[in-house]
């Protein structure tokens, strides 16, 4: 085991430690869960699935505009089996997704992996954009913990959009060929010209970045939906922009996966923000977890609808050993 991996672990066990701590020696504000309204389990779990299609309409789009060999089908496959993994080992899923579109798309590693850089990041950019809008319209004076969550959202906005242009403007690819620059520099810069050049290829083609902001845009709506929905089955009335904003959270929180599914950190994140509106720490994390729970039932029962209709990628994910141990 490498320290990476060791602290992952300990940092994952403390998590989990603070969390049963809270909810041990704060029983009485988890009393809400002696009322849930089961009402709801369905419709969250349908809204799971459309947003899975949404997702899987928008990595087939962006993979055909690339390929043009990807159908909305396998990408829900690619989806759902490399979730169900990143649930068990991080960062294992993007593995998974990656050797997939190698051996099936006849595409260089390092090709595969920019395609998906550069959807997650039009995927933040546009989230953010949406929540800080609402903010803007509804909830400006938003807090956690006294720091402004419009000022981290704008701050982390411009800092994407900014550090791009700059990058797209610096030469980046000549200051990679310096050989007497580190051999480790030199593959992060080269990294990072080969992410900025794959990016503007997908943000100048209007169809892709049409259709992807209208699929973005429609995930978020069915996110939103159905964070609303979980707050309402534990008994509270969450707004549509303060909605966005855990939304947006999440996305950010998502860009590294420290422990399995972000197990811990994102409670944590909901907690905080359930707070700032009111709700107090107990009912944001119960949130996280409902979500969580869901969420992995559905991709069990999807995934095992695949495994029946489509065996062969269940036998590959089971084969590829590398899986089990990704960098």
């Amino acid at each position: 085991m490498n320290k990476a991996m060791a602290l992952r672990i300990a940092f994952f066990v403390s998590l989990l430690a603070l969390l049963t701590w809270h909810y041990t020696h704060n029983p009485d504000d988890y009393s809400f869960l002696q009322e849930l309204q089961g009402k709801y389990l369905l419709p969250l779990m349908l809204l799971s699935i459309g947003q899975l299609l949404l997702e899987s309409l928008r990595f087939s789009i962006t993979a055909n505009t690339v390929w043009g060999r990807l159908t909305v089908s396998q990408a829900f496959a690619f989806l759902v089996f490399s979730r169900l993994l990143n649930r068990i080992v991080p960062q294992s899923g993007l593995l998974y997704k990656v050797r997939m579109l190698q051996k099936q798309q006849d595409s260089s590693f390092g090709r595969v992996v920019l395609i998906f850089g550069s959807m997650a990041w039009m995927q933040l950019c546009f989230t953010l954009l949406i929540a800080i809008a609402l903010l803007l319209g509804r909830e400006p004076a938003l807090e956690v913990a006294g720091v402004s969550v419009l000022f981290i959202l704008i701050t982390v906005q411009l800092l994407l959009i900014g550090g791009t242009i700059l990058a797209g403007i610096v030469p980046i690819k000549r200051f990679a060929e310096i050989e007497r620059l580190n051999r480790r520099l030199r593959r992060v810069l080269k990294a990072v010209s080969n992410a900025v050049e794959g990016l503007t290829q997908l943000i100048s083609a209007p169809r892709l970045l049409v259709l992807s902001a209208l699929a973005i845009a429609s995930s978020i709506l069915l996110g939103v939906t159905r964070l609303v929905l979980c707050f309402m089955m534990l008994g509270y009335s969450l707004d549509f922009d303060e909605g966005a904003v855990f939304i947006a959270i999440n996305r950010l929180l998502n860009v590294t996966t420290l422990t399995p599914g972000n197990v811990g950190i994102t409670e944590l994140a909901y907690g905080g923000l359930a707070h700032s509106v009111g709700f107090g720490v107990a009912a944001g994390v119960t949130a996280a977890l409902l979500i969580r729970i869901l969420s992995f039932l559905t991709l069990s029962l999807c995934g095992g609808t695949i495994a029946l209709l489509r065996p062969e990628l269940a036998t590959e994910i089971s084969a590829d050993k590398e899986l089990a141990a990704p960098d």
